[in-house]
């Protein structure tokens, strides 16, 4: 009993913050894609606290992604190449890394507007690509500390992670005349401004996707101690640190790499991000041991329709303050929370949803790329809203978008699970 209780627990951790990390990219990457320009405005404190939270939702998603893929890799018992996760793992980052190139293809115009199959757009390193890299290089450190190394897979890939970071300022600042540009964007964001350049490439982004690996192996280790909030303390403490104390560090670790010549790496800002990550990650733990146990201690149900009529007293009462000076950040609170209750509420949006949409994250990302970016088929739907929407329409296009892909996961993946369920028994 205790160990299902257990593992149920650690399960719930991954899959929140796999469900968090595409929430989080999908409100992001909808905002920014159809908000007006004349709105992006880093002075307004809203903006920058909304842009801050989308600048930390990559790191997030490539940390997450080597703490589950890691995790899963230690979990199996079976050492070096009997482990059958090698196998799964090279499979998944190959299938990342066909797709992000794959996306990159716009099929609708290749073939009505006669633009090339393969673009400048094909040469870049995306989100996809880089994630899958990083899975098949991590397979890769496994069997080499497996086989030649006496070091604990953690620790390896925390120092790897660290090396990666310190890496990025020299590969970034090296000349790559003659190199083959795809060569160049799987490496490095190039500085040439001329040509299309890669947003993900492996310096520095595979350092998040080796943090997450130490954090996986941090979580096989202390899988029983998960669900307690000392562990979700330690992080955060550790989060703090990093953040705080991150300038301290890369002057500490410059020390170092002066002698086998890497540039300067006193404004590395990307232990500055893990730090951030741990942070999240440990807000999430909190929030899921916190809130078991006050459903343990604490059991009561609302009237029906309680959702309803308190959404309807809220646009009420932000009628009757129509003309009252209050600032647009209330009134916007009052309508769109409201809002987001009531499209839950119709999506039939519970725990189960929730964590479905993280066990997806794949057919969420492809399809939101399909939808937004032209991606694969070419069709321009997002052509429709791109720079388009002002702040009220692009928050209510964010929310039916949310709406959108629970709507799909449910019918796609609850409703098939349920259907297995029922043959089976």
């Amino acid at each position: 009993m205790t160990s299902h209780t257990q593992k149920s627990t650690r399960l719930t951790f991954i899959d929140s913050l796999r469900s968090i990390a595409i929430l989080l990219m999908l409100e992001g990457h909808f905002i920014t894609h159809s908000l007006l320009p004349v709105y992006r405005d880093d002075n307004n404190p809203i903006y920058a606290l909304w842009k801050f939270s989308r600048g930390l939702t990559a790191p997030v998603f490539f940390t997450i992604s080597g703490l589950i893929f890691t995790y899963l890799l230690l979990k199996d018992k079976n050492k070096g190449f009997q482990n059958k996760r090698l196998k799964k793992g090279i499979k998944r980052g190959g299938l990342l890394v066909l797709l992000g190139y794959l996306l990159q293809l716009k099929l609708y115009k290749v073939f009505f507007s006669g633009i090339p199959l393969f673009t400048d757009l094909f040469a870049i390193f995306h989100v996809l690509q880089c994630i899958g890299s990083s899975l098949i290089l991590i397979v890769c450190i496994y069997l080499i500390k497996t086989y030649f190394l006496k070091i604990p897979l953690g620790l390896l890939l925390f120092i790897l992670g660290i090396a990666v970071f310190l890496g990025t300022p020299t590969l970034l600042n090296l000349e790559y005349t003659g190199v083959p540009k795809f060569v160049e964007n799987i490496l490095i964001t190039s500085r040439d401004l001329s040509r299309n350049r890669s947003v993900f490439p492996l310096f520095p982004w595979a350092g998040f996707v080796f943090m997450g690996g130490f954090l996986g192996s941090i979580t096989y280790r202390f899988e029983k101690q998960t669900s307690h909030l000392l562990f979700a303390g330690i992080l955060a403490t550790a989060g703090v640190l990093l953040i705080s104390f991150n300038y301290n560090l890369m002057v500490f670790l410059q020390r170092f790499t002066a002698f086998i010549g890497l540039e300067s790496v006193q404004y590395v800002y990307e232990m500055n991000r893990v730090g951030q990550v741990f942070l999240v990650i440990s807000t999430v733990l909190l929030l899921e041991t916190s809130l078991k146990k006050i459903h343990k201690s604490i059991s009561f149900s609302l009237p029906k329709n309680t959702g309803l009529f308190a959404s309807i007293g809220c646009w009420v009462l932000l009628l009757l303050l129509w003309k009252q000076p209050i600032p647009i950040a209330y009134r916007y609170l009052l309508f769109f929370v409201p809002l987001a209750l009531l499209l839950a509420k119709g999506a039939g949006w519970n725990a189960q949803l929730f964590y479905a949409i993280g066990q997806n994250t794949l057919f969420v990302y492809v399809l939101h790329v399909v939808l937004l970016y032209e991606g694969f088929l070419g069709l321009p739907f997002g052509k429709w809203i791109q720079a388009k929407l002002t702040p009220f329409y692009a928050l209510f296009g964010m929310l039916l978008f949310l709406c959108l892909f629970a709507l799909l996961t449910k019918h796609f993946y609850l409703t098939k699970k349920s259907s297995t369920l029922s043959k089976s028994t």
